[in-house]
Protein backbone atom coordinates (compact mmCIF):
# COMPACT_ATOMS: atom_id res chain seq x y z
CA UNK A 1 0.00 0.00 0.00
CA UNK A 2 1.49 3.54 -0.81
CA UNK A 3 0.64 6.06 1.27
CA UNK A 4 1.06 9.71 0.39
CA UNK A 5 1.53 12.49 3.45
CA UNK A 6 1.48 16.39 2.59
CA UNK A 7 1.51 19.51 5.21
CA UNK A 8 0.77 22.73 4.80
CA UNK A 9 0.07 25.91 6.98
CA UNK A 10 -2.68 28.18 6.50
CA UNK A 11 -1.23 30.51 9.20
CA UNK A 12 1.24 33.02 8.68
CA UNK A 13 1.64 35.82 10.77
CA UNK A 14 1.32 38.99 7.83
CA UNK A 15 5.47 39.51 7.99
CA UNK A 16 5.71 36.08 6.93
CA UNK A 17 3.27 35.48 4.22
CA UNK A 18 5.90 36.52 1.35
CA UNK A 19 8.65 35.24 2.85
CA UNK A 20 7.91 31.91 4.36
CA UNK A 21 5.98 30.37 1.66
CA UNK A 22 8.28 27.99 -0.33
CA UNK A 23 8.54 29.67 -3.92
CA UNK A 24 10.41 28.54 -7.35
CA UNK A 25 13.84 29.65 -6.29
CA UNK A 26 13.25 29.58 -2.03
CA UNK A 27 12.86 26.38 -0.12
CA UNK A 28 9.96 27.46 2.51
CA UNK A 29 6.59 26.47 4.44
CA UNK A 30 3.68 25.11 2.00
CA UNK A 31 1.26 27.27 2.27
CA UNK A 32 -2.83 26.81 1.67
CA UNK A 33 -3.03 30.93 1.35
CA UNK A 34 -4.32 32.19 -2.07
CA UNK A 35 -3.29 29.74 -4.76
CA UNK A 36 -1.77 27.64 -2.25
CA UNK A 37 -4.97 25.51 -1.65
CA UNK A 38 -5.81 24.98 -5.58
CA UNK A 39 -2.41 23.55 -5.36
CA UNK A 40 -2.60 21.51 -2.77
CA UNK A 41 -5.74 20.40 -3.95
CA UNK A 42 -3.85 19.49 -7.10
CA UNK A 43 -0.90 18.00 -6.14
CA UNK A 44 -4.00 15.63 -3.91
CA UNK A 45 -5.68 14.86 -6.71
CA UNK A 46 -2.74 13.69 -8.75
CA UNK A 47 -2.11 10.94 -6.22
CA UNK A 48 -5.64 9.86 -6.27
CA UNK A 49 -5.26 9.51 -10.23
CA UNK A 50 -6.97 6.83 -11.09
CA UNK A 51 -5.80 4.12 -13.67
CA UNK A 52 -1.75 4.03 -14.07
CA UNK A 53 -1.11 7.47 -13.20
CA UNK A 54 -2.14 6.83 -9.32
CA UNK A 55 0.37 7.59 -6.82
CA UNK A 56 -0.80 6.64 -3.61
CA UNK A 57 -3.57 4.46 -2.38
CA UNK A 58 -4.41 6.81 0.19
CA UNK A 59 -3.63 10.42 0.78
CA UNK A 60 -3.39 11.96 4.45
CA UNK A 61 -3.32 16.01 4.56
CA UNK A 62 -1.67 17.78 7.59
CA UNK A 63 -3.07 21.06 8.16
CA UNK A 64 -1.53 23.89 10.49
CA UNK A 65 -5.16 26.39 10.36
CA UNK A 66 -7.44 27.71 12.72
CA UNK A 67 -7.53 30.00 15.97
CA UNK A 68 -5.03 29.85 18.97
CA UNK A 69 -7.53 28.17 21.76
CA UNK A 70 -10.85 28.14 19.92
CA UNK A 71 -12.78 24.84 19.91
CA UNK A 72 -14.95 25.20 16.76
CA UNK A 73 -13.69 25.27 13.66
CA UNK A 74 -13.51 28.29 11.34
CA UNK A 75 -15.39 28.89 8.36
CA UNK A 76 -11.83 28.85 6.28
CA UNK A 77 -10.87 24.89 8.30
CA UNK A 78 -14.04 23.94 6.66
CA UNK A 79 -13.57 25.63 3.50
CA UNK A 80 -10.13 24.02 3.31
CA UNK A 81 -11.79 20.73 4.85
CA UNK A 82 -14.01 20.73 1.78
CA UNK A 83 -11.40 21.40 -0.85
CA UNK A 84 -9.40 18.16 0.11
CA UNK A 85 -12.43 16.18 0.78
CA UNK A 86 -13.45 16.93 -3.15
CA UNK A 87 -9.83 16.19 -4.22
CA UNK A 88 -9.65 13.27 -2.75
CA UNK A 89 -8.06 13.22 0.58
CA UNK A 90 -8.28 10.06 3.15
CA UNK A 91 -8.09 12.17 6.16
CA UNK A 92 -6.94 16.01 7.07
CA UNK A 93 -5.98 16.35 10.41
CA UNK A 94 -5.42 20.01 11.68
CA UNK A 95 -3.42 21.75 14.48
CA UNK A 96 -2.46 25.00 15.98
CA UNK A 97 -5.72 25.74 18.20
CA UNK A 98 -3.72 24.55 21.11
CA UNK A 99 -7.53 22.59 22.36
CA UNK A 100 -8.87 20.25 20.78
CA UNK A 101 -11.59 20.80 18.25
CA UNK A 102 -14.42 18.28 16.56
CA UNK A 103 -13.64 15.18 14.59
CA UNK A 104 -16.28 14.45 11.65
CA UNK A 105 -16.29 13.34 7.77
CA UNK A 106 -17.00 15.12 5.09
CA UNK A 107 -17.73 12.46 1.99
CA UNK A 108 -15.97 9.93 2.73
CA UNK A 109 -12.74 11.46 4.35
CA UNK A 110 -12.13 11.96 7.97
CA UNK A 111 -11.54 15.05 9.11
CA UNK A 112 -9.82 15.66 12.69
CA UNK A 113 -10.26 19.83 12.70
CA UNK A 114 -7.56 20.08 15.91
CA UNK A 115 -5.88 17.40 17.87
CA UNK A 116 -4.72 19.54 20.53
CA UNK A 117 -1.33 19.69 22.19
CA UNK A 118 0.17 16.88 22.69
CA UNK A 119 4.22 17.08 24.46
CA UNK A 120 3.59 21.30 26.00
CA UNK A 121 3.34 23.34 29.10
CA UNK A 122 0.20 23.84 29.27
CA UNK A 123 -1.10 25.38 32.14
CA UNK A 124 -4.48 23.97 32.87
CA UNK A 125 -8.39 24.40 31.20
CA UNK A 126 -8.93 23.14 27.31
CA UNK A 127 -4.89 23.26 26.54
CA UNK A 128 -4.19 20.02 28.45
CA UNK A 129 -7.13 17.88 26.59
CA UNK A 130 -5.13 15.84 24.31
CA UNK A 131 -5.18 12.15 22.88
CA UNK A 132 -4.00 9.82 20.16
CA UNK A 133 -5.77 9.57 16.89
CA UNK A 134 -5.74 5.99 15.17
CA UNK A 135 -7.07 5.91 11.51
CA UNK A 136 -7.20 3.24 10.08
CA UNK A 137 -6.93 2.77 6.45
CA UNK A 138 -6.17 0.15 3.83
CA UNK A 139 -6.08 -0.12 0.06
CA UNK A 140 -9.18 1.01 -0.60
CA UNK A 141 -8.79 4.05 1.44
CA UNK A 142 -10.18 5.10 5.03
CA UNK A 143 -11.85 2.06 7.16
CA UNK A 144 -12.08 3.90 10.49
CA UNK A 145 -10.72 5.58 13.59
CA UNK A 146 -10.39 5.42 17.48
CA UNK A 147 -9.75 8.35 19.43
CA UNK A 148 -7.88 7.95 22.50
CA UNK A 149 -8.02 10.65 25.11
CA UNK A 150 -5.29 11.84 27.32
CA UNK A 151 -4.01 14.97 29.62
CA UNK A 152 -1.15 16.47 29.68
CA UNK A 153 0.69 16.65 32.85
CA UNK A 154 4.44 17.95 33.32
CA UNK A 155 4.18 18.51 30.10
CA UNK A 156 3.66 15.34 28.31
CA UNK A 157 0.27 13.38 27.52
CA UNK A 158 -1.17 10.53 29.85
CA UNK A 159 -3.74 8.74 28.10
CA UNK A 160 -6.81 7.95 30.56
CA UNK A 161 -8.66 5.52 32.06
CA UNK A 162 -12.18 4.42 33.28
CA UNK A 163 -14.62 6.86 33.72
CA UNK A 164 -12.18 10.00 32.80
CA UNK A 165 -11.30 8.01 29.47
CA UNK A 166 -15.32 7.08 28.68
CA UNK A 167 -15.84 11.25 29.74
CA UNK A 168 -13.38 12.37 27.83
CA UNK A 169 -14.31 10.07 24.90
CA UNK A 170 -17.84 11.74 25.24
CA UNK A 171 -16.67 15.29 25.04
CA UNK A 172 -14.68 14.24 21.76
CA UNK A 173 -17.86 12.75 19.99
CA UNK A 174 -19.97 15.69 20.97
CA UNK A 175 -17.58 18.50 20.30
CA UNK A 176 -19.23 18.80 16.71
CA UNK A 177 -22.74 19.68 17.86
CA UNK A 178 -21.47 22.40 20.01
CA UNK A 179 -20.60 24.26 16.99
Amino acid sequence: MKVSVFAATDVLDSFAVTSWPAAPQRPGLASVKDAGLARLADAVRAEKAGGAARRADVVVVMTHWGVERRTCPTTRQEEVARALAEAGADAVVGSHAHVLQPQTTVGRTLVAYGLGNFVFYAKGGAAVQSGVLTVTVTGAGLRGSTWAPAVIRAGRPVLLTGAERTAAARAQEERGAAC
